[in-house]
């Protein structure tokens, strides 16, 4: 259990840097740094791996995902011409309800 627990911060550590890379780049360069996003995506993926069957995850893991997509959801109308969001708001969205998913189903 205590291995679980240490994968889940250590997502969660990876997560919060590459959020620290990718809204910077989205917020003030108006751009999408679409391999970060992909890290981001496989996070997510796995977080919601790990925490499949919990009641509860983390105060500071759930405010990263609030703030990740608002901010996205935002940003993205600001982006460079050129630059393809594509479906990368639905894909964060999708995963991001991965990980929340069994803490709505009760």
């Amino acid at each position: 259990m205590r291995g679980m627990v240490m994968i889940e911060d250590e997502l969660e550590n990876k997560l919060s840097n590459l959020i620290l890379i990718v809204i910077p780049a989205l917020k003030v360069k108006n751009i999408i740094l679409h391999l970060e996003f992909n890290e981001i995506l496989n996070c997510l993926d796995q977080l919601s791996e790990i925490l499949k069957g919990k009641q509860l995850i983390s105060k500071s893991l759930a405010n990263k995902l609030f703030r990740l997509y608002t901010t996205v959801e935002t940003e993205l109308v600001y982006v460079k011409e050129g630059e393809e969001p594509g479906d990368l708001l639905p894909q964060l969205y999708m995963r991001i309800m991965a990980v929340l998913g069994e803490l709505f189903m009760d």
